[in-house]
């Protein structure tokens, strides 16, 4: 299909998926071939609509990768300690795993964002569900290469959350949302 970003992609792929749950996968990402079955297990509650990894990064090559394996490996206690405050903020796009109705019900991605995972994630638990976390299902993303390469991408992260959190500003301090508003 003609390019218009990942979340129309991923768009596309949701209006031919069939299965009970659907998967996104960033084509950088490395899976362990026992991940997917870890994180299935999550969804035995009705209330989980996604379940995340455990983000870790390929081997470092250079020193600003270096820097990002220590920040990825705090990612993972993080969204861990997250997961257990009903708080998750983000649906990894290197590879998540979501039931699918959550989007024939409540529709597919966000193409006007930049930062569709933090979206959809936002999404989810203002519908009430639940996000959860696999602390032992480990997918590898490529870490940047460069300092600047570095800094686009968080520039972009950043950004996308500030749009995301003025969308979904009636989660913030909210006691219907809990722990995501006072946390997040």
């Amino acid at each position: 299909k003609p390019n218009g970003g990942k979340g129309d992609a991923l768009n596309y792929g949701l209006k031919k998926a069939t299965g009970e749950f659907v998967a996104c996968l960033d084509a950088d990402s490395i899976v362990e071939p026992d991940a997917l079955r870890k994180m299935l297990g999550y969804f035995k509650r009705n209330s989980v609509m996604a379940v995340t990894p455990s983000l870790k990064c390929t081997p470092p090559k250079t020193v600003w990768q270096r820097i990002q394996v220590i920040e990825f490996l705090l990612g993972v206690y993080l969204r861990k300690v997250f997961a257990y405050l009903g708080s998750i903020h983000v649906t990894p796009g290197p590879f998540t795993v979501f039931r699918k109705k959550f989007f024939d019900t409540y529709g597919g991605y966000d193409t006007s964002t930049c930062t569709e995972d933090i979206e959809i994630s936002l999404r989810i638990q203002a519908k009430g569900y639940e996000i959860e976390n696999a602390v032992d299902a480990n997918v590898h993303a490529v870490p940047m290469p460069t300092f600047m390469t570095t800094k686009r991408q968080r520039v972009r992260w950043y950004k996308g959350f500030m749009e995301n959190t003025q969308k979904y500003r009636f989660l913030i301090f909210s006691p219907k949302y809990g722990n995501l508003g006072l946390f997040v």
